[in-house]
């Protein structure tokens, strides 16, 4: 049946899957001849899990905040490189704007991020936004 839905789609849309990029997984409740069956059917290969899909972990550990930290990690990371650079405030501007603020918007869309996360985003780009070099400080 799912063989006959990805056919489907691909008759109905003009886009094809490429089986030999795909992968599948599934549910631990699943017996094991059951998945063989349909990845042999499917000729798609069988993984345990995917770590990642469209950026955002497909298992989703315990604690939110320690999967959210990932993303705060990422536009920590932006940001100090763009410390390196003298950059004018309309430059700052446009950087956090375009880039900072446009990191966790899909995550945001499926999740609601602890406001731990949200509370050290917004204090990584104000650091940013008000001081230029690492240790300096500026009044926020």
């Amino acid at each position: 049946m799912v063989k006959q839905i990805i056919h489907d789609y691909s008759g109905a849309s003009g886009q094809s899957v490429n089986l030999s990029k795909s992968s599948i997984s599934f549910s631990r409740n699943t017996p094991r001849t059951v998945c063989s069956t349909i990845s042999a059917i499917l000729h798609i290969n069988v993984v345990e899990s995917h770590d990642k899909y469209l950026g955002l972990p497909t298992n989703i550990p315990l604690s939110k905040k320690q999967m959210f930290n990932q993303i705060k990690n990422r536009i920590q990371h932006k940001v100090a490189g763009w410390k390196e650079q003298l950059l004018s405030t309309g430059g700052k501007e446009v950087l956090l704007k375009a880039v900072a603020t446009a990191i966790p918007v899909y995550a945001m869309t499926c999740f609601r991020i602890p406001r731990s996360v949200c509370q050290s985003i917004n204090s990584i780009m104000a650091n940013f936004w008000w001081g230029q070099k690492q240790d300096e400080r500026k009044i926020h």
